[in-house]
């Protein structure tokens, strides 16, 4: 069996050899070509002298047999030869696996060195499936050590191939080992977790699949492995690699949103610490993450994390300082989403010195090519001219807005009743004007945060000028005053924008008041629908 193993190479097709090299000429990647050249070897006739060779493997000829298959498994030469061996290994695995008994751990050594330094995918891919298959008849301890260098390969900084290869090792354990991957899956599923949020496509598919196919649903499998979990979290939220830091971040946010704070409670604090001291320092790619887990891990730990809810706001408060434009968006989120979660806290006063320029900026800080709405200051069309970057900072600096403005009102809502009083008049008066010029999604954001604010101001706060058109009493003796019912009573007016554009503090279609006793006072007209 040796000596027609390493003859597949020799006797291959030159032609293969040629497409090998030309593959990108005739728009055929080397993998489906790889997977051609190891098809076309099997179905030969040498392959299928192999087929009789496996039938005739004992524990005698095992013996002998094995140290040459794992020479041939570290230094084969050729595609063709390597595929074979991968092949002639699942056959024996399948037919014969008593014959493995006493060599499975020399075989998965030399199976594990090559899996980690082969670069063809498709013969990565196969001794992958032929140690699966050895590893079913392997001990305890050998397959411990086999998953132990497999899953260490994930953390190599770097590598992708390195990276994808475990990934794929892993996830041939679990298809064709499936009872004896049972008894490693303490060591696998952290991994697999974590690697569900991997930076490349493939490896984060199977990672997902693993995952999903042995962790019985998120919130049983992040129960059953808690403690293997925030092992791996730890480690890679503590790691020099922003894409290993990132990844923690992530399952960190997953597994806060998957577990309830019973859970976590012996936890809780040990993660907030590593979040917050996360914050400080440059940036790296990713690091918004951290907000998001940040938020999760509140969100379910509300009761116990409500003491030290103001040293959060203001590590928060303090990141929103940063230049970076993206950044400073994703923390002012998660900013308004700790306000909600922590609403019997009062942060008005803090929120409102740093988000306030946020949320109301110059004029001529709105961003061109941006499309608003027609204001009384501004009746010029936007330019719709630009470069993409432009266009995409226009964006960002909106999103500020946006998000700037949803802390106000969130803030505004936890205020007590004296800080209302102190400062109704200048929350409505920046909620107002930041809707000159703005576009629509920040006047619709400055409406809704206009619209808590007004509902929550005391019964005896003052008349304010928002931009808007004011009130005007009624005059005594009017029937508006006189008849309650639907009528505005009062300094009650409806205030708003027609949908020609024109402020009206009067019904649309109807003249002003006359005097009293003229026909417009004694029948006046009902409001419209889209008036009232």
């Amino acid at each position: 069996a040796p000596v027609l193993l390493e003859s597949m190479s020799v006797l291959e097709p030159q032609s293969f050899s040629y497409l090998q090299l030309n593959a990108d000429k005739y728009d055929i990647s080397s993998e489906q070509l790889e997977n051609v050249r190891m098809s076309a070897s099997s179905a030969s006739p040498v392959g299928r002298a192999l087929e009789i060779c496996v039938k005739q493997v004992d524990e005698g000829v095992m013996d002998a047999l094995a140290p040459k298959l794992a020479s041939i498994i570290r230094t084969g030469v050729g595609l063709p030869t390597r595929g074979a061996t991968a092949r002639f290994l699942i056959q024996l695995a399948t037919n014969q696996p008593q014959a493995l008994n006493k060599c499975t751990g020399r075989l998965l050594r030399a199976l594990q060195d090559s899996i980690a330094a082969e670069r063809s995918v498709a013969v990565r891919r196969a001794f992958a499936s032929a140690a699966a298959h050895v590893f079913r008849a392997a001990k305890d301890k050998q397959r411990q050590d086999y998953v132990d260098a497999m899953t260490k390969l994930y953390s190599n900084p770097g590598d992708e191939d390195a990276r994808l290869t475990s990934a794929i090792a892993c996830r041939e354990l679990s298809k064709n080992a499936s009872d004896a991957f049972k008894g490693v899956l303490a060591q696998v599923l952290p991994v697999a977790f974590i690697g569900r949020h991997a930076q490349e496509a493939d490896a984060k598919e199977i990672w997902k699949e693993i995952w999903e196919e042995n962790a019985m649903g998120m919130e049983n499998g992040c129960r059953l492995y808690l403690t293997e979990l925030l092992v791996i979290i730890q480690s890679s939220l503590s790691s020099s690699n922003w894409w290993q830091k990132r990844q923690g971040a992530l399952a960190l946010k997953d597994l806060c949103t998957a577990l309830s704070a019973s859970v976590l409670k012996d936890h809780v604090q040990l993660l907030l610490k590593t979040l917050l001291d996360m914050l400080p320092g440059r940036l790296w790619e990713g690091k918004e993450d951290i907000f998001g887990a940040l938020a999760a891990l509140c969100k379910t730990c509300q009761a116990q994390l409500l003491p030290q809810s103001k040293d959060i706001i203001q590590a928060l408060l303090k990141e929103s300082l940063r230049p970076k434009k993206e950044y400073k968006a994703r923390c002012l989120e998660c900013l308004s989403q700790l306000l909600a979660t922590f609403s019997d806290e009062d942060f008005f006063a803090e929120v409102k010195d740093v988000v306030a320029s946020l949320a109301n900026p110059p004029l001529s800080s709105v961003p061109e090519g941006e499309e608003s709405l027609p204001s009384s200051s501004s009746s010029a069309a936007p330019s719709k001219e630009g470069s993409g970057a432009s266009a995409h900072g226009g964006k960002i600096e909106q999103l500020l807005r946006e998000k700037a403005l949803e802390c106000l009102g969130k803030a505004w809502r936890t205020s007590t009743w004296a800080g209302r009083r102190s400062e109704g008049r200048n929350v409505l008066e920046i909620f107002g004007s930041s809707m000159v010029g703005a576009t629509v999604a920040v006047r619709v954001a400055a409406m809704s945060a206009l619209q808590a604010a007004v509902v929550q101001l005391p019964p005896a706060a003052s008349p304010v000028r928002t931009g808007l058109a004011e009130a005007e009493p009624t005059r005594p003796g009017s029937e508006s005053e006189s008849e309650p019912g639907g009528k505005m009573e009062g300094a009650q007016v409806r205030v708003g924008v027609r949908g020609d554009g024109e402020r009206s503090g009067e019904p649309s279609g109807q003249a002003p008041a006359g005097p009293p006793g003229s026909e417009s006072e004694s029948e006046p007209e009902p409001l419209a629908a889209e008036d009232a």
